[in-house]
């Protein structure tokens, strides 16, 4: 359940990530008045770096999934190893 719970937002912010470049991008657009040209390329551009950032997120979220299951092994083992000195 957890696991899943964290896959979401891991999906929400990635996609937040996105659309956040994009307004973030038309704003600088609107704001210096540009023209509809170059409206879309600095929303492109947007687009562009909230992917990336979307990416490093996704790979840190992979990062921290491997050291928990990790954690988690090594709790179990130490536990059945107890278990068996008893």
């Amino acid at each position: 359940m957890k696991k899943g719970l964290r896959a979401y937002a891991a999906a929400t912010q990635f996609i937040a990530s996105i659309l956040g470049g994009a307004l973030i991008g038309l704003f600088i657009a609107r704001k210096n008045g540009m023209d509809s040209t170059y409206v879309a390329i600095y929303t492109g551009v947007g687009i562009v770096i909230g992917l990336f950032s979307g990416i490093v997120v996704i790979f840190q979220f992979i990062k921290v999934e491997q050291r928990i299951e990790k954690r988690e092994k090594m709790e179990r083992e130490r536990k059945a190893n107890e278990d068996q000195e008893e």
